[in-house]
C-alpha cells in the first residue's frame, strides 16, 4: 500500500504543476516546499472525481480535482485538531463519506466538504485498538489494527460485523476484502526478513 499511494500522490503533485522535492523516509512520503515547510503525506483515497489526501504535521486533507490534477479548497479548518496522528483515509462511494484512522486508537467519520468530523470507533472506551489503516469494500468498513494485531470489519451504521486475530509476531500494514469475502492482507514478521508479504485470510 505505501507504494501504491506514494506513487498515487507523486503523479498527483507533479501533474499539479507544483514546485516540490519529494523525498521518502522511513517508508512514509514527504512533501518539501522552497519554503522548508515539511508535510507527511499519510494516505490517499478517491470519492467520485475527488482525490483526497491525508496529512500529518499538522493533520490536514487536500483535495484535488482527478481529472485536471488541481488542488481544491483544503479541508484543514473542520476540527482536524482532533484528530491527533492521521494514518490513513479511506473513502466510501455508498455513504459517501470519508474515514480516518488515528494513531491514538479510533477512526474519524468525516463528511466529503469537511462540515462534519465525528468520533466513530471504537463505540464503547473498553474497546481499544491502534488503526494502521483502512479500506471500504460495499460500505463495510476493513479497519488493520496494529494493537492489538487484528482485522475489524463495520458496517455503515459502525456495528461490527467480522473480527479477525493475526499472529502475535507479525506486522499487519493493510488488508483488503476481496469479491469473493476474504481478507488479503499485507504484512511482515522476522520469518520473512521483514520483507513484505502478502496473504489471504479465508
Amino acid at each position: 500500500m505505501t507504494l501504491y499511494v506514494s506513487l498515487c500522490v507523486l503523479e498527483l503533485l507533479q501533474r499539479n504543476g507544483l514546485e516540490l522535492i519529494i523525498i521518502i523516509v522511513n517508508s512514509e512520503l514527504w512533501k518539501v516546499t522552497s519554503v522548508c515547510a515539511v508535510v507527511a503525506v499519510m494516505g490517499v483515497t478517491q470519492l467520485r472525481d475527488v482525490v483526497y489526501v491525508v496529512c500529518d504535521r499538522p493533520s490536514a486533507v487536500w483535495m484535488f480535482d482527478a481529472t485536471t490534477h488541481q488542488q481544491l479548497s483544503d479541508i484543514d479548518a473542520f476540527g482536524l485538531v482532533d484528530v491527533r496522528m492521521p494514518r490513513d483515509i479511506a473513502a466510501c462511494e455508498q455513504t459517501f463519506q470519508l474515514y480516518i484512522a488515528d494513531n491514538w486508537q479510533c477512526v474519524w467519520r468525516v463528511s466529503t466538504d469537511g462540515a462534519d468530523l465525528q468520533y466513530w470507533l471504537p463505540r464503547s472506551p473498553w474497546d481499544t485498538f491502534r488503526p494502521s489503516s483502512l479500506s471500504v469494500k460495499l460500505a463495510r468498513l476493513l479497519v488493520t489494527s496494529f494493537d492489538p494485531k487484528e482485522l475489524r470489519q463495520f458496517d455503515p451504521n459502525g456495528d461490527e460485523l467480522r473480527r479477525v486475530r493475526l499472529p502475535d509476531d507479525i506486522v499487519p500494514y493493510h488488508a483488503v476484502e476481496s469479491p469473493t469475502g476474504t481478507f488479503i492482507v499485507c504484512l511482515s514478521n522476522a520469518q520473512l526478513q521483514w520483507q513484505v508479504s502478502v496473504f489471504v485470510l479465508l
